[in-house]
């Protein structure tokens, strides 16, 4: 359901020739902290995966504030209306 929605949004934010490269590099960004997943649940300090959590959340959050819906649509879409 995720992934349905990443492509939905990703039309009403990025321009259409941007959109291919933009879910690429979210996509190996994701594997890439994903694999490091089982680092960080093996620390000792259990205090390291919580503040992980909390920094990338807080980050996501910060992040969301700067994007913003197009005002124009592609050439593509504008023939589909």
């Amino acid at each position: 359901m995720e992934s349905a929605f990443i492509f939905v949004i990703h039309s009403e934010l990025f321009p259409l020739s941007f959109i291919v490269t933009s879910i690429g590099i979210c996509n190996f960004v994701c594997r890439t902290i994903t694999m490091a997943a089982p680092i960080v649940a093996e620390a000792e300090n259990t205090m390291i995966p919580i503040g992980i959590i909390i920094i990338s959340n807080l980050a996501g959050v910060i992040c969301s504030f700067g994007l913003k819906p197009r005002l124009t649509l592609d050439p593509v879409r504008q023939s589909l209306k």
